[in-house]
C-alpha cells in the first residue's frame, strides 16, 4: 500500500508542477486573460481544474487503501476527497510549487502519510480581552497566558498565507486585532479517525457555563475545550473591580528630570495616586474585561478550518487625526494595568493555577466547587440583570444547601464569611436584598419591574459570588492540606458548610473535619483576596 500511495502522490505533484508552469504563462486561458487573474486568483484557479483530475482520484483512493489497508470501497471519494484537498492546501505545497521550489519527494511521502495517523492535534484558543490592557511582555499565568501579537505573528499563527487563497471564509484580518491583548491556550484534542464524519448524538443535556463551551466542534467529535474554561474561570475569580478603583485614583505627573522615581523600569511614567471625580453609587457597574469571540485553530492538515470570527463584535472607539482630520478606530481601554500591576496579577493568576491543581485530587467528592465556579463564569460572561441571578447562583452553589430554611442560613453563612462579627449585620441585609431580586426573577414577581435593580447591585452581586467561591477554594484546600497523612475519609459537602453554622466548640462533632482552622475562621480575610 505505501508503494503504491507513494506513486499515486509522486504521479499526482508532478502533474500540479507541469500545471503550474503552463499557468504562470497564460493560465490557460489566453495572455490578455491572465493579465486580469492576481497571482493568488490564479493559483486557486488552477488547483481546483487539478482537483477534477483522474491523478487525484487515484491520489485519494491511493491514501484510503493505504489507510484501511487495502480495504477502502471504489466509491470511497467524498470525505477522503476532502481530507487530500485539506492536506495539500494547508500543508502549503501548492504555494510550494507554484513559487518554483523543489520539494524532497521521500520527505513529502513521509509528512503525508503521517499526516493520516496521528492520534491527537494541538489547538491554539485565542479570545481578545477586550477594555483591558497590560504593560510588558507575555504575562505568564500558569495554565495559559495572556500576549499581544504583531500581525505577522498573526498571520502566521492563523495559517492566514493558505486561507487568503483557498479558505477566504477562514481568514481572519490580522490588521483588526494587532492591538489587542489575548487570553491564549494550548489544548490538546483526540484526531478523529480519517474518512468517517463523526457526529455525537446524545439525548443528554450538557451543563455549559460559557458560551465558549463549542458545541459545534462537540457534535463534529472534538473535546471541548476544558482548559480554556478553567483560564476564564480564573479571570472571573481576579478582583477587577479593586483594579479598576486603583486605576481612577490614579493621576499623570509632569514629567521633570527631578523626579526620576516616577518612572518605572521601562522608563515611563509612573502613575500616582490623586484625586478623581466620583460618579453616584448606583452608577459603579462591575468591571468586567469582556471575551467577544474565540479563534480556535487546530494543526490538524487533514480536517477543514475553523470558520472565521466575525470581527464586528469588536466595540472600537473613534479618534480622530490632528493632521488629516480623518477618523480611525481603536479599541476601547477601561483599564490599563501599570508594569507592577500586570506583575501582580501575573502572580495571582499563577497562584491560582497551583490552588486548583492541588484540589485536583479531591475533584469529584468536592464537585460542587466546580459547579459554583461555573456559574460565577456564567456570571462573567453575561450582562443585565443576568450576572445578579448567575452570581447569586454561585453563592448557592458553594454555601447552600436545599434543607428548610434553606435561604436564611445561606445569608448567615454569606455574613460570616465577608467580616468580623461587628460586620455582619450589614453584610445579612445587603446579601437578602440581593436574594430577593434573585427570587423576584426566578418565580416571575411582578413587582419586579417597580423595583430599582441599578448597576451598584450587579457590583455587589459579584463582589459576593467572586468572594464566597475563591473564599471556597482555599477553605477546600486548608482542609486537603490538614487531613490526616493516608485518610481516606474526605468530609463531605454537607459537613464543610456546616461548619458554618457551628461555633468552634461545636466543630469537633464532625469527625471528618481536620482541626486546626484559622483562629478567625469563618472570616479569613485572606481568603477573600486573590492575591
Amino acid at each position: 500500500m505505501v508503494i503504491e500511495l507513494n506513486a499515486a502522490l509522486s504521479d499526482y505533484l508532478s502533474l500540479v508542477s507541469k500545471s503550474f508552469d503552463t499557468g504562470r504563462t497564460d493560465a490557460g486561458l489566453g495572455q490578455r486573460f491572465r493579465l486580469l487573474l492576481s497571482d493568488q486568483q490564479l493559483l486557486l484557479r488552477i488547483v481546483e481544474d487539478l482537483e477534477t483530475t483522474k491523478e487525484f482520484t487515484e491520489l485519494v483512493m491511493a491514501t484510503a487503501r493505504d489507510y484501511q489497508n487495502g480495504d477502502a470501497e471504489q466509491g470511497a471519494g467524498g470525505v477522503w476527497a476532502a481530507h487530500v484537498k485539506n492536506y495539500l492546501r494547508l500543508s502549503g505545497l501548492y504555494q510550494l510549487l507554484f513559487s518554483g521550489q523543489k520539494l524532497q519527494p521521500d520527505l513529502v511521502s513521509e509528512q503525508y502519510r503521517a499526516s493520516f495517523h496521528v492520534n491527537s492535534h494541538t489547538v491554539t484558543h485565542l479570545a481578545p480581552l477586550e477594555f483591558v490592557e497590560f504593560r510588558g511582555g507575555t504575562v505568564d499565568c500558569g495554565a495559559f497566558a495572556i500576549r499581544r501579537f504583531d500581525r505577522q505573528e498573526l498571520d502566521t499563527l492563523l495559517g492566514n498565507a493558505v486561507k487568503k487563497v483557498f479558505y477566504e471564509w477562514a481568514c481572519i484580518d490580522s490588521a483588526e486585532l494587532d492591538d489587542y491583548w489575548f487570553l491564549c491556550v494550548e489544548d490538546t484534542a483526540t484526531a478523529n479517525q480519517p474518512g468517517k464524519i463523526t457526529c455525537r448524538l446524545d439525548p443528554r443535556v450538557r451543563v455549559r457555563y460559557s458560551p465558549f463551551c463549542f458545541p459545534v466542534l462537540e457534535r463534529m467529535g472534538y473535546d471541548t475545550s476544558r482548559r480554556f474554561q478553567e483560564a476564564l474561570e480564573n479571570l472571573a475569580l481576579y478582583d477587577w473591580a479593586g483594579a479598576i478603583d486603583k486605576a481612577r485614583q490614579r493621576r499623570r505627573v509632569k514629567r521633570t528630570p527631578e523626579n526620576p522615581a516616577l518612572y518605572d523600569s521601562a522608563g515611563a511614567i509612573k502613575d500616582q495616586p490623586g484625586d478623581y471625580e466620583k460618579w453616584p453609587k448606583e452608577w459603579h457597574g462591575p468591571f468586567l474585561p469582556r471575551v467577544p469571540f474565540v479563534i480556535s485553530s487546530s494543526d490538524s492538515l487533514i480536517d477543514w478550518p475553523a470558520r472565521s470570527a466575525d470581527l464586528s463584535a469588536l466595540e472600537k472607539d473613534p479618534v480622530q487625526d490632528p493632521t488629516t482630520g480623518d477618523y480611525f478606530y481603536v479599541p476601547r481601554r477601561n483599564l490599563t494595568l501599570s508594569e507592577d500591576e500586570t506583575r501582580a496579577f501575573e502572580s495571582s493568576m499563577q497562584r491560582l493555577a497551583c490552588l486548583r491543581v492541588k484540589l485536583q485530587q479531591h475533584s469529584e467528592p468536592w464537585r460542587f466547587a466546580q459547579t459554583a465556579l461555573g456559574f460565577l463564569l456564567k456570571g462573567f460572561t453575561t450582562e443585565g440583570i443576568e450576572q445578579l441571578l448567575w452570581h447569586i447562583t454561585a453563592i448557592d452553589a458553594a454555601l447552600g444547601d436545599k434543607q428548610r430554611g434553606g435561604s436564611k442560613r445561606l445569608a448567615d453563612r454569606a455574613s460570616k464569611i465577608f467580616g468580623p462579627q461587628k460586620d455582619r449585620d450589614e453584610h445579612r441585609q445587603q446579601f437578602e436584598q440581593l436574594y430577593s431580586y434573585r427570587c423576584d426573577l426566578v418565580h416571575g414577581n411582578v413587582e419586579l419591574a417597580d423595583k430599582t435593580v441599578t448597576r451598584s447591585h450587579l457590583s455587589e452581586a459579584r463582589d459576593f459570588a467572586r468572594g464566597a467561591v475563591l473564599w471556597t477554594l482555599r477553605y477546600l484546600n486548608h482542609v486537603a492540606e490538614n487531613l490526616p497523612i493516608g485518610s481516606q475519609a474526605v468530609p463531605s459537602r454537607e459537613e464543610l458548610v456546616q461548619v458554618l453554622d457551628m461555633d468552634s466548640g461545636s466543630r469537633h462533632r464532625l469527625p471528618n473535619i481536620p482541626a486546626g482552622l484559622p483562629a478567625d475562621f469563618p472570616y479569613v480575610e485572606g481568603w477573600l483576596k486573590c492575591e
